[in-house]
């Protein structure tokens, strides 16, 4: 999809889309607004997909905002937020026959990300992402090849 094609889709939805709709939806605008270079509103996306959405008590997530009536212990939306973490904010991507780690950042008062314990292909690695640099540490490695 062409960036501006996802702009104009995300300026779109951005205004039908409900502010009590379910938790994962933010973190989907939030994927996409760092895949248009638009961290601010990515920032503010994240921090709607699970601020809003998890319980003071047992900090259990729900389908929609706390105190109206969805879904309890909402593991959708606890996806959506690591989702949001793994392929949007640390920009790893799998697709057909190879992944890509695209350049990395770090959600609104974060200083550093890290994601441990990736597989693929037989390899394992850990990838470590800061406010100005990322880092791939390979743990193990297969004969797959890395580029």
């Amino acid at each position: 999809m062409e960036p501006s094609t996802r702009k104009n889709d995300l300026i779109h939805y951005e205004n039908v889309t409900s502010p009590t709709g379910p938790a994962m939806t933010w973190s989907m605008h939030s994927i996409n607004n760092l895949d248009i270079g638009n961290k601010t509103k990515a920032d503010e996306n994240f921090e709607n997909c699970y601020k809003k959405y998890v319980t003071d008590e047992f900090k259990i997530w729900s389908e929609v905002p706390v105190g109206r009536y969805g879904g309890a212990n909402f593991i959708t939306g606890v996806g959506g937020f690591l989702q949001a973490l793994i392929n949007g904010y640390a920009g790893v991507r799998v697709h057909f026959g190879y992944m890509e780690v695209k350049s990395g950042f770090v959600p609104a008062s974060v200083k550093s990300l890290t994601v441990s314990g990736v597989k693929y292909l037989g390899s394992s690695f850990e990838l470590q992402v800061g406010v100005n640099n990322s880092t791939i540490i390979i743990c193990t490695s297969s004969s797959t090849s890395i580029h």
